[in-house]
């Protein structure tokens, strides 16, 4: 036996649907009314409660100044995080001890990978910096040479790379240039 709807039931949905399509300002279409209706809802929502179902977006990299990253430069595993975060840690094969941090950090105008890497007493015994996407060598060297405090101690070029040395109180800087790729690392003196 076939079921039959009121008239009336039909006529309510068909006003409900009008309503709702005349709420946002679109025509009514078969089958939207509860896509109208969810809409709705949707824009009466707070913003606090809006920015809750956001996707979080990706972490801004770090921006740390030259001057810090040397000041890092043989310090302890709990320097180097409470002035660059854990970051992404590096550990052994075992997994028993960790050799270092990887971070992403912006310097010179583009967002490059920072690995620190640890000895086994947890001091920071090297900051490597790899400077992709056609850095430019010359204002990299000023902005060392602005931190070092003073001009390369050693300095080489050839048709094929070209680098340069600073020693500091930390222990030393080098920048070498090679095929388009600079990188720029900070070494800690070695301790007896």
């Amino acid at each position: 036996m076939k079921k039959r709807f009121p008239i009336s039931g039909i006529c309510l949905a068909a006003v409900w649907a009008a309503l709702l399509a005349g709420c946002t300002g679109q025509p009514a279409t078969p089958g939207t009314s509860a896509i109208t209706e969810q809409s709705t809802l949707l824009s009466t929502v707070s913003p606090q409660a809006a920015q809750t179902d956001a996707v979080s977006p990706t972490p801004t990299p770090l921006q740390p100044q030259l001057t810090e990253l040397i000041e890092l430069t043989g310090s302890s595993d709990d320097a180097l995080i409470a002035a660059l975060g854990p970051g992404e840690e590096v550990k052994s094969e075992n997994a028993e001890q960790i050799n270092g941090r990887e971070y992403r950090v912006g310097l010179f105008g583009g967002v490059h990978e920072l690995v620190a890497t640890l000895n086994e007493q947890g001091s920071v015994v090297e900051l490597a910096i790899t400077l992709t996407g056609g850095s430019d060598y010359e204002a990299i060297k000023k902005s060392v040479n602005e931190a070092a405090g003073h001009e390369p101690d050693q300095q080489t070029e050839d048709a094929k790379q070209r680098s340069c040395s600073w020693t500091i109180r930390q222990g030393q800087i080098d920048l070498v240039e090679a095929g388009g790729t600079a990188a720029l690392t900070f070494s800690a003196a070695e301790t007896a």
